[in-house]
């Protein structure tokens, strides 16, 4: 489930790894603009998509896929790359695990690689012709590419994808939804046995705030807004 759904859901504390970079303050969300037609859809996104775009494409259940790009994360993903068996080769990076990625795999290797911990900057092909081309290096700290993914689906995949990004439910002659998202962050609310550790509680603490929600549909825009502590 993609984070912003688990925030509306009532299950914020799940997203709390996506606000670690933010301190208090009012920010750009994520991005998403799906485009249906006769016989495509079409989604244009910001890079905190793209895990579940990846997990979209891994629901076509015939398709064998091209996996090329590479995988970066703050985290010691090794083991679990190795358990999923696809094809990688580590780099030398600032970051805890980098890696170069060229493969082709089935669905459940590449549903197992969306859930990976990190930014999966990967070009993604079938011979079914759903595709995704992701961009090679994560948007510089603040800043929000409304086009740092783009993916091509199958009409078939339109209920996956509105119920995944445009969960408030849409018409079903819907020619663009264009969904923006503001992060309000009001207090940090840091552990006690972390108070004097400050890299340690700016990682730990709990972000306290409101997500902002704009979904235009055609032309027809609905707001909402939920407080979160994540």
């Amino acid at each position: 489930m993609h984070f912003i759904k688990e925030i509306f859901s009532g299950e914020a504390e799940k997203a709390h790894e996506h606000f670690v970079r933010y301190g208090k303050g009012r920010f750009e969300g994520p991005i998403i603009r799906i485009t249906k037609s006769k016989n495509a859809v079409r989604i244009d996104a910001s890079i905190d998509y793209v895990n579940s775009i990846i997990s979209i494409l891994s629901g076509f259940a015939d398709c064998r896929f091209e996996v090329s790009g590479k995988i970066v994360s703050k985290w010691d993903i090794e083991a679990e790359i190795a358990t999923i068996g696809i094809a990688v080769e580590k780099t030398k990076k600032s970051v805890f695990f980098a890696a170069d990625v060229a493969d082709v795999v089935d669905c459940k290797k590449l549903a197992a690689l969306s859930g990976m911990n990190g930014y999966l900057l990967l070009d993604v092909t079938s011979d079914k012709g759903v595709k995704l081309k992701t961009k090679k290096n994560p948007p510089k700290p603040g800043k929000v590419d409304d086009k740092f993914c783009s993916a091509i689906l199958g009409v078939s995949s339109l209920k996956r994808v509105l119920d995944e990004f445009c969960f408030e439910g849409a018409p079903e002659d819907f020619k663009n939804i264009d969904i923006t998202h503001t992060y309000v962050i009001n207090e940090l609310v840091v552990p006690e046995e972390y108070k004097n550790d400050p890299a340690t509680a700016r990682i730990k603490a709990k972000r306290k705030g409101a997500l902002e929600r704009s979904v235009n549909i055609d032309g027809n825009v609905r707001k909402t807004n939920v407080e979160f502590t994540a």
